[in-house]
Parts: C-alpha cells; sequence; structure tokens
C-alpha cells in the first residue's frame, strides 16, 4: 500500500509543479490583458491574485467553469490525493 501511495504522491506532485507553473503565467496573461499595475500585483501575490482572477473571470464571461477556474479546482483536488497519499506513506 505504500509503494503505491508513493507512486501515486510522485505523480501528483509532478502534475502539481506543471499546473502550478501554468496557471501563475495563466494569471499573469490575464492580469497583462488588464493593466500593468495589475500583472505587477499578479505577479507579486499569485495566491490572492488567483483568487481574485477566478472571480474576475467569473463575472467577465457569466461562466464559472472556465478553463481558468477548471485549472485551479483540479489543482486543489490534485493536492487533497497528495496530502492523503502522503500521509498513507509516511
Amino acid at each position: 500500500m505504500k509503494r503505491l501511495a508513493n507512486g501515486i504522491l510522485a505523480v501528483c506532485s509532478l502534475a502539481l509543479w506543471i499546473l502550478s507553473l501554468g496557471i501563475y503565467v495563466f494569471s499573469l496573461y490575464v492580469a497583462y490583458l488588464t493593466s500593468f499595475g495589475a500583472t505587477i500585483l499578479t505577479f507579486m501575490f499569485p495566491g490572492p491574485a488567483q483568487v481574485y482572477w477566478i472571480w474576475a473571470v467569473w463575472q467577465e464571461t457569466g461562466v464559472f467553469l472556465n478553463p481558468y477556474t477548471i485549472m485551479c479546482l483540479v489543482w486543489l483536488g490534485l493536492a487533497a490525493v497528495a496530502i492523503a497519499c502522503f500521509k498513507v506513506a509516511g
């Protein structure tokens, strides 16, 4: 069981790193389309900025499950799986 948990943890960790980079770059892109100040704030405070951009994109498009929100929700799900596997493997 621990070997399986370690394998899942390794895959989840890699996926989290890749998805984190994608979300960060996408956040910077959305901020860039808005203003230079928004880009700087997004660069400096990525976590709170992602929450803001989820809300902003949702308000702009009227669709909650847009690609940006889906990426963030998948990241949260992978993080939960990684934490559970870490506790089993630990």
